[in-house]
């Protein structure tokens, strides 16, 4: 069994406990009102603010030889391809009739605050090809969930794919793409400590994303 597989059996209750929060379970069933969805937003938009200096940072500390240069070069192309997609999350905030201005100077939630702070301390100081966590569930998650949300919050909401869900639906397409290549990624660790530090990575950040609001 290679070391994805193993992420994948591991990291089930961890996964299933993200899925049945009761904010995860309102939006893939009924969905948010205007008011809880700019909500999201804007503690969505701290998240992705801060997900390519996270990589860049993981990127910086991994070491120039063998598969850990792969996994550098991975994650400079992830960082070109995610660049500018905070301002996709300003941009629904527009279009659902929220301030952009206020979500980009407000502190997030305190469990939002954690979850960037943790992913800052393991790419840095900790292991860090724990990184991989981090993707795996961001990706993951998207995926797997983003083509259900769309469609009940685009009832919910009135908002489209195209005006106020761009950068829900855009990354429910994305990241299946994405998801398979951090699934290679972690085929590719041999080292204990981060193997043990993205398993931890994976169910930080499944529980504290299921606090998000």
């Amino acid at each position: 069994m290679g070391f994805h597989q193993q992420v994948v059996e591991a990291t089930k209750p961890a996964k299933g406990e993200f899925a049945r929060s009761p904010y995860i379970v309102r939006i893939l069933t009924d969905g948010l009102g205007k008011a809880d969805y700019l909500t999201f937003l804007g503690q969505a938009y701290h998240v992705v603010w801060h997900f390519c200096p996270i990589m860049a940072a993981a990127a910086s500390h991994l070491s120039d030889h063998g598969l850990y240069r792969d996994l550098r070069y991975m994650l400079y192309d992830r960082c070109e391809d995610e660049k500018g997609h905070e301002k996709w999350v300003l941009e629904d905030v527009a279009s659902a009739g929220g301030d952009p201005e206020a979500v980009r100077q407000a502190f997030p939630h305190i469990p939002v605050q954690a979850l960037i702070a943790f992913n800052y301390q393991m790419a840095e100081r900790g292991a860090p090809g724990s990184v991989l966590g981090m993707l795996y569930v961001y990706e993951t998650a998207l995926a797997e969930m983003g083509p259900r949300a769309t469609q009940t919050l685009s009832r919910s909401t009135g908002c489209t794919p195209e005006r106020g869900l761009k950068f829900i639906s855009s990354h429910a397409e994305a990241d299946v793409e994405h998801a398979a290549g951090v699934g290679k990624a972690l085929d590719a660790i041999v080292e204990a400590e981060h193997k043990k530090a993205v398993l931890n990575a994976i169910k930080v950040n499944y529980h504290l994303l299921g606090q998000l609001m």
